[in-house]
Order: structure tokens, then sequence, then C-alpha cells
């Protein structure tokens, strides 16, 4: 008897927890190409493609708070064919933050994201045949995201994240011999179009 309660009472805590918890995330692409025209001939510039995957967990501490991370990657290329050069750059991203919501009406919501951002990669680049390690770049933030989340259903929201009010720290080493590292402070709010983030949360 002891037991099937016990169990019971699991049961029941796993059911509550899963409620409460959303999973989701942000996928983005985007591509840019070019062309220089000089008397009338028409030659290829440089490429670039820019991919972002961010899965997303939310855990809901109460109807308007929540705590939750997110970590995924952002991969970055340029490439030029008439100079036979690639330069690459990976970054692995980390975001665990907590969040507020203020219900704007009964599907609208919005909502301060606060937390901690940090981002690192080295970049990869290719002259020809021979390839060699770049810069390395490593971010850091500590601020405030404001956002909106729609919901579309019972179980599933739409979220749209733009702008940040913190510090920010930008910090590329040129691993040469000897090392150079630049470091750039930033502290305030900006809002730009590479900082929109559209996302999809889907309560379990």
């Amino acid at each position: 008897m002891k037991k099937s309660i016990l169990l019971i009472l699991a049961i029941a805590f796993s059911f509550s927890l899963s409620a409460q918890i959303k999973v989701g995330g942000a996928i983005g692409f985007s591509g840019q190409s070019s062309k220089a025209t000089t008397d009338g001939t028409t030659n290829e510039g440089p490429t670039n493609i820019e991919i972002r995957l961010l899965p997303n967990v939310e855990y809901m501490l109460s109807d308007n708070l929540s705590i939750g991370g997110q970590i995924g990657f952002s991969f970055n290329q340029s490439k030029n064919d008439g100079a036979d050069t690639k330069i690459s750059l990976f970054m692995f991203q980390i975001s665990p933050y907590a969040r507020m919501y203020f219900p704007l009406s009964d599907n609208l919501s919005f909502f301060g994201e606060g937390g901690i951002q940090f981002a690192r990669g080295t970049q990869k680049v290719s002259v020809g045949n021979t390839t060699n390690d770049g810069d390395t770049h490593t971010n850091f933030g500590i601020g405030v995201i404001p956002g909106l989340s729609y919901g579309l259903s019972d179980k599933v929201s739409l979220e749209l994240k733009t702008g940040f009010l913190g510090y920010q720290l930008n910090s590329v080493n040129d691993n040469a011999d000897p090392e150079t590292t630049t470091k750039y402070n930033d502290f305030g709010f900006s809002i730009n179009l590479s900082s929109i983030n559209f996302g999809i949360k889907y309560q379990l």
C-alpha cells in the first residue's frame, strides 16, 4: 500500500512538473550576395550566409514568472570565389534567464527577460586549399531583453524578442604571435534588425 501511494504521488508530481514546462526555440537563416560591374562586365562579389539554431526550455514558477535557458549555435560564412577565400565562424551560445510576464490581453503578453548571454568561437580562414585559424570571438552580456508572447492555443505560443538593455563585452583575439586582444564595451539600450528573434513555444 505504501509503495502504491508513493507511485501515485510520483506520477502526480511528474504530470504537475510537465504541465509547467515549455519547450521551443528559434531558428534563423539569412543570405547575401553581391555583384560588381566595370565597363559593362559583371563579376560575382562576396556572398554571406548566417544560420542560427537556439533551442529553449522554460519552467513556469507561477502564472507570470519563469526561469529557463537557451543553448545553441550560430554560423556565419563569407565567401569570395574571385579571390578564392572563405571565412567561417561557428559560435556556441548559452543564455540562462528569468522572465516576468505582463498580460496585455487574454492571448497577448509583454515580458522582460533578464539573464546572462555567453558565446564563443574561432574563425576558420581558407585561402585556396589552405585553412588556418583566424580570430577568436568571445561575447558576454548581462541585462534585459524585452519581448512579446502571443498564445495561439492553450499549448502553443509565438514569441518576438528584440533589443537589449544592459552591458555587453565583445572580445576579439587575433591568435597571432604576439597575440593582440581587442575589447569592445557597450552599456545602454539598443535595437537593430539583427537583434530581432522569432520563436515558438509548446507547453508539455
